[in-house]
This record gives structure tokens, sequence and C-alpha cells, in this order.
């Protein structure tokens, strides 16, 4: 499935969602067995990276807005209409490592240790110092801050420190 079919189906489960306290961070597509796997990554609106308690997503959470995505009848045909065939619906914490998808995500995360990849596959990791504009400004392991246009990343994720 092409990126623009996912960023449809994103949009749609956002404005789906749009007056609950759920959001869509990412999704994904994979295989099992017997079908294609439609991975739904979902966040809390309120979503403190800084903050390991309430805002974070739990089991019980992905279950609640799996239910509600499988008895709404609208939200399978419009998913079976982007992805035009039959699938299996899961729904997941993005985890610890989350991928930051939107400038926002970026924004609350300044200060955070992440690894990003441009599409001309230069990869850096680093701490995010600040988000200008469109724009994110990562101080390297080098020490060096280097700029990187948003829309030219294929993927920026947190990664967690181990500390001795």
């Amino acid at each position: 499935m092409d990126r623009s079919s996912l960023n449809a189906i994103m949009d749609f489960i956002n404005q789906w969602l749009e007056s609950d306290d759920e959001q869509a961070c990412c999704i994904e597509t994979g295989w099992d067995s017997r079908e294609e796997v439609l991975v739904l990554y979902i966040d809390k609106k309120d979503y403190d990276p800084l903050v390991n308690d309430s805002s974070l997503v739990d089991v019980n959470f992905c279950e609640r807005v799996h239910r509600k995505i499988a008895k709404d009848d609208k939200v399978y045909e419009k998913f079976l209409s982007i992805i035009g065939k039959d699938f299996a619906l899961e729904v997941s914490s993005p985890g610890i490592e989350r991928p930051l998808r939107k400038v926002d995500d970026i924004r609350r995360c300044v200060g955070k240790s992440v690894v990003v990849k441009t599409s001309k596959g230069k990869k850096e990791k680093g701490s995010i110092k600040e988000v200008e504009g469109n724009s994110i400004v990562v101080l390297v392991e080098d020490g060096s801050s280097k700029k990187f246009d948003i829309d030219d990343l294929v993927y920026i994720h947190l990664i967690q420190e181990v500390l001795d």
C-alpha cells in the first residue's frame, strides 16, 4: 500500500476520532500468514513525552479504540475503499521509541534523543534542539547542530538512552 493511501486512512481516522482523546500517530501495513494487516498506532491527544504516567497508551486504551472502530461500519467501508481488499486491523501503542510524524509531536519532544533518516539515506542520532517552521535542528553526537527539512525525512523517532 502506498504512502498516500496510508495518509488518507490516518486523516480519516483523526477526523473520526476528533471529539475523543485518541489520535492516530502512525499507520503501517504488514502480512500475517493469510491476509494484509493494517496496524494503527494511536496516542492520547494529551501525550507528554516527559511524563510516564496516565498520558501513556495502555492495552485497555488500544482495546477500547479497536472496539470503537470495529463497531462502526462506516469506518470499515472507508478503509476498504482505500485499501481495496479485506484486511485485519491491529491497534497498538507506538511504544517508547515512538515515531514522530507531525510538527507538533516533534515540538513536544524538544530536548529528547532521536534518530533521523533523510530521503538521501543520511542517518543522524542526536537530540532535538529546536523546531523552526518546517525544519528541525538536531544537536548530533559530534556536538554540531544540523538542520533538516521535516518533509525530507524518511523517519524520525525517539530513542531511549540506557544509563549505566
